[in-house]
């Protein structure tokens, strides 16, 4: 559970800065200049709230696909 909380929170910070600031992806140009923008986390770009708020809805999804109880 943990290693798909881990993940789940890694893509959340990402997606979690993109929405933040969805003005200066949008202003990268084309459509392939924007979507590398995205995916490029070695420029930097993660915000903990996404990565708590991912992580946590990852674990309640692993938790009721497993049916187990908190």
């Amino acid at each position: 559970m943990f290693l798909y909380a881990l993940i789940g929170g890694l893509i959340g910070t990402r997606l979690w800065y993109i929405l933040a600031n969805l003005h200066e992806f949008l202003a990268a140009g084309n459509f392939f200049e924007i979507i590398w923008a995205m995916i490029s986390v070695w420029d930097g770009g993660l915000a903990v709230q996404g990565g708590v708020l991912f992580g946590v809805i990852t674990a309640l999804i692993y938790y009721n696909v497993q049916s187990t109880v908190f």
